[in-house]
């Protein structure tokens, strides 16, 4: 939001036009200077994560139903075979894994090989994108170098171990080039095909990580009051809708058929209100210990085979959890 504040408050079309700005560092060695930090920053990850024993799979819900789906068909077991059909995840999560793991298998090191590529380019991508749209915004160019350089380094398990099975790198990138996007138009450049793209960005983000598509959504908002003639203001939200929608339908639909509720995205907020939200996590000694101790108690992976069932399913179990 600050970035798009930035990008509507300061862009005038009159004295800094679009074309000039987006090819703000083409003529000079900034791009070459990026594409090497990335590179650094993609070996340290590899040297830093990649060996024959992280090279398997990363037992989380999410690689569950990836390997479910892979093996099966079926959006099931989250939480370990045969736990049933589940919208523990949200349904576009772990499609990428699972077409991995249906080409190679489920413990296959070639596969948790190649998610790990897909993990580091999704990072360097979107770091590349919040270069980009540090150049439209005409940010210093000490303070665009300064800040790829910081973002290179960061959260190296995080992203090539639990991001190869969650959909947080693809949707931090397909925000970042919403927001980049919003950033290059204006009132004399904007296309109906841009504002197209936008929307269905947008539906499509907020399918597949809800926050990061309500981020979307208020991004696109701002933009439209201040940049968009009302005349095409309808544009941009009918196709968020229509994908939106149309995405959260057949999910819906499945999960009425599969769980006996119309899920239209997660099922797990209750859950995870009950894991943050209680006393014990009032001024901890161990935040930590706290937290997995509150985890093993009441999360459905710590349960014996049958024990979700009999408190009635997974549905609600999480509708009393909340």
């Amino acid at each position: 939001m600050v970035a798009l504040e930035l990008a509507v408050s300061t862009f005038d079309p009159k004295t800094r036009p679009a074309s000039k700005l987006r090819s703000a560092g083409a003529s000079s060695r900034e791009p070459l200077i990026i594409i090497s930090i990335l590179i650094c920053g993609t070996l340290a990850r590899f040297v830093s994560e990649i060996s024959p024993k992280t090279l398997v799979p990363f037992d989380t819900e999410s690689h569950n139903v990836a390997v479910s789906l892979a093996a099966t068909g079926r959006f099931a077991d989250a939480f370990g075979y045969p736990s049933g059909p589940t919208a523990h995840v949200g349904m576009l999560t772990p499609l990428p894994s699972a077409f991995v793991y249906w080409l190679f298998g489920g413990n296959s090191p070639h596969a948790e090989l190649i998610l790990s590529c897909w993990a580091a380019f999704l990072v360097c991508l979107s770091i590349w994108l919040c270069w980009r749209l540090a150049v439209v915004l005409d940010a210093p160019r000490a303070a665009r170098l300064a800040a790829v350089a910081a973002l290179a380094p960061l959260q190296f398990r995080l992203e090539m171990n639990e991001g190869r099975n969650l959909e947080n790198n693809l949707a931090t990138v397909i925000l970042i080039w919403i927001l980049l996007e919003l950033a290059e138009s204006d009132v004399n450049v904007l296309t109906r095909r841009s504002l197209v793209l936008i929307g269905v960005s947008t539906g499509f983000l907020f399918i597949l990580n809800s926050a990061s598509g309500l981020a979307a959504i208020l991004s696109a908002a701002l933009f439209h009051k201040l940049r968009v003639p009302a005349r095409q203001w309808w544009i941009a939200p009918l196709f968020m809708v229509l994908v939106g929608g149309s995405l959260a339908g057949f999910w819906a639909e499945r999960n009425m058929h599969e769980l006996g509720a119309p899920i239209f995205l997660r099922d797990n907020l209750g859950l995870e209100l009950a894991l943050s939200n209680y006393s014990g996590a009032v001024h901890a000694a161990d935040p930590s210990a706290a937290y997995f101790t509150r985890f093993k108690e009441i999360h459905p992976t710590s349960m014996v085979p049958g024990e979700l069932d009999a408190r009635g399913g997974e549905v609600a179990y999480y509708h009393a959890l909340g």
